[in-house]
């Protein structure tokens, strides 16, 4: 399995592709929050058999890709129910805020929790992870948790941009209770390790 990792759009967002080889010896890729147009995603996604797109939550910042692959790939689009109204409304995704409005996005699949989507011989399961909004998810794949804006290294999103504080403390102590050590991909910044947050991140003690 290939994963890349591209820092886009104004925000510099996290966008993760993962890549990998069926036994037919065609491609299958999932793009986690596309945050705009890039040509070199779009060329390693050429090859792909099917296309998968997982937003995390609904923030212009995480989107504003999605449609390009759409039109592209004919990419499948996972979402969780309650941030679909962000795919549409750019004052509730904060875009019209930093003067962007994205174009109506239509979701093909919604995601609660514990929900597994296949991806080649594997499966993601589907994490619900409220807090820094309403409808935020996190996909776990073997060891590697893509969390969106939930945690960063050494810090967390907010809650303030559509989300709840009860919901984010409620999210961070089931982290906490978490025997596994996942390594943690973020929407912004570097990698990190759940066990790493564990000890120094002082919203995880």
């Amino acid at each position: 399995m290939e994963l890349r990792i591209f820092s886009l759009g104004p925000l510099l967002t996290n966008t993760y592709l993962l890549k990998t080889k069926l036994k037919n010896g065609e491609y299958e890729a999932v793009v986690i929050d596309p945050a705009e147009k890039c040509a070199e995603l779009n060329g390693l996604l050429k090859d792909c058999k099917e296309v998968k797109v997982l937003l995390t939550h609904g923030h212009f910042d995480h989107i504003m890709g999605v449609n390009y692959l759409k039109e592209l790939f004919n990419a499948k689009v996972y979402i969780s129910k309650k941030d679909e109204a962000m795919l549409t409304n750019p004052k509730q995704n904060f875009g019209s805020a930093f003067g962007f409005n994205n174009e109506v996005i239509t979701p093909t699949n919604f995601v609660k929790d514990s929900d597994k989507i296949k991806f080649g011989d594997t499966e993601i399961t589907v994490l619900e992870t409220p807090g820094h909004t309403k409808g935020s998810v996190s996909y776990l794949i073997n060891n590697m948790l893509f969390c969106g804006d939930l945690i960063f290294k050494n810090s967390i999103g907010r809650s303030d941009l559509g989300g709840n504080k009860e919901d984010y403390k409620n999210t961070l102590k089931k982290l906490k209770e978490e025997k596994r050590n996942f390594v943690i991909y973020p929407g912004h910044g570097e990698k990190t390790e759940l066990n790493y947050e564990k000890t120094y991140n002082i919203y995880l003690k």
